[in-house]
């Protein structure tokens, strides 16, 4: 059998373009309120007040309004937007003045990379906004708002709010990496919540007139509070490895800050905290430091079991100053800490701990060792009453050079 030689030729075809097709919006008025509709591609939208209530709804990008470039509506109430599937983008406000919306402003962008922009605007109703899946990004800048529903749904989102105003805030920004900003912002109320992921939640130079509540679920976060204000104050980081820094004024009534199980930071630097602070860092090897803070009212540390260090540095305390770092191998230095008049009181609970405290000051100096081997070491500090309880097992206490510790009593040293 004679076999032949068979030469084929492969042709390449060039690829269809797979841009995305620009969408059209459904424009109309129903009832009063103006309607905007998408469809499957990406819709891209500004709406505008031009006078009275006269708005123009223009497409961008190539989005097309009913067909056309753009469209003006006249109505009375709120504005209500569904842009489906795709990524889409809304924005609303105005350059110079506020646009001002009667009703409720409700958003749902549906699936897909959303942007949602307010700038100027004013509304008198609800604002609901609703980013859906995947990662999308919000910012409202110099709005005014009275009650603020943000859901942005699974995806690793952004969100910020920068010299803006509500009178109740929900944030809601589910798993995901996420990250949340607020900057010179005010709310009566505010509520964060990231849901899973390793969140970043920033909030400078603003706060609420009611409660500040914010809560970044598993996973490794990062919280980070400067110069703000509210009533009450409450973070809860849940599990992970997670990070909390305080810096500048940070003013309320009382506070209440958690940072779950795992291994955690704590840093206070150049904070004056003008509020009754209860930290609770839980179970895992954290870490708690201090550095040129004020404590003006309670602050009351509570770490858990684990290896915990604790470090204060150039710290004044105008009421008292708890620490109980429970079970582990603990270690607490206290250097340059003045609590005139008021009381130090440290607890270690079991396993080898220890204690150091240089150039300390304060009326009264309760250390309570527990059991575990543990080491006490005092140096240049004065204290009208000093009560050290080394607890069981062996412990060591060095008196050292430059201290006046007042009435002492020692125990099981």
């Amino acid at each position: 059998m004679t076999l032949k030689n068979t030469k084929r030729t492969v042709r390449f075809e060039t690829l269809e373009d797979r841009k995305l097709m620009a969408g059209n919006i459904t424009a109309s008025v129903v009832n009063e309120e103006l309607v905007l509709t998408g469809d499957a591609h990406g819709n891209q939208v500004e709406v505008h007040q031009t006078v009275g209530n006269l708005y123009k709804v223009k497409g961008l990008n190539g989005t097309t309004i009913n067909g056309k470039t753009d469209k003006s509506f006249t109505f009375q109430k709120g504005i209500r937007v569904d842009l489906k599937g795709g990524n889409d983008e809304f924005i609303s406000g105005g350059t110079v003045f506020f646009d001002d919306i009667d009703g409720n402003l409700n958003i749902n962008m549906g699936a897909g990379k959303d942007k949602v922009t307010l700038g100027r605007v004013s509304v008198e109703g609800d604002t609901n906004i609703d980013t859906s899946t995947e990662d999308d990004v919000v910012s409202l800048g110099f709005s005014s708002l009275r009650k603020l529903t943000l859901n942005t749904g699974t995806g690793a989102d952004s969100v910020s709010l920068g010299f803006s105003s509500t009178k109740q805030t929900t944030i809601n920004l589910g798993s995901g990496n996420d990250k949340f900003n607020s900057a010179a912002s005010t709310s009566d109320s505010i509520k964060v919540d990231t849901g899973t992921g390793d969140d970043q939640v920033d909030f400078f130079l603003g706060g609420s007139n009611g409660n500040i509540e914010i809560l970044t679920g598993a996973d490794k976060d990062s919280v980070k509070l400067q110069a703000i204000q509210a009533q009450n104050i409450n973070v809860d980081t849940a599990g992970g490895d997670d990070t909390l820094d305080l810096a500048g004024g940070i003013v309320a009534t009382a506070s209440n800050f958690k940072t779950g199980t795992e291994n955690d930071t704590v840093n206070f630097n150049a904070a004056t905290i003008r509020t009754s602070l209860n930290l609770d860092t839980s179970d895992g090897i954290d870490k708690v430091k201090a550095i040129d803070t004020t404590f003006e009212k309670l602050f009351d540390l509570k770490t858990g079991s684990g290896n915990d260090i604790v470090e204060l540095n150039r710290v004044t305390a105008l009421k008292k100053l708890s620490i109980d770092t429970a079970a582990g191998d603990d270690t607490v230095d206290l250097l340059d800490v003045t609590a005139s008049g008021q009381i130090i009181d440290i607890k270690t609970g079991s396993d080898r701990d220890k204690v150091s405290l240089n150039r300390v000051v304060a009326d009264q100096l309760i250390v309570d060792l527990g059991s575990g081997n543990d080491e006490l070491r005092i140096r240049n500090s004065t204290f009208r009453v000093t009560k050290l309880d080394g607890g069981a097992n062996a412990d060591a206490f060095f008196d050292l050079l430059g201290n006046s510790l007042g009435l002492l009593t020692l125990e099981n040293f």
